[in-house]
């Protein structure tokens, strides 16, 4: 059934952009905290 497989399509495409959308989250945490701790150590430099 054809609408079956659309349904089971966007089922799937709505997954991987969650998948996505979470990495990129992730990331953004993890360059801010590099960022925060650069900015920490540049502080510390007399």
């Amino acid at each position: 059934d054809t609408l079956r497989q659309k349904e089971e399509r966007i089922e799937e495409l709505e997954e991987a952009l969650r998948e996505s959308v979470q990495i990129t989250a992730e990331r953004e945490v993890v360059l801010a905290q590099e960022e925060q701790s650069r900015a920490q150590s540049e502080k510390q430099v007399p």
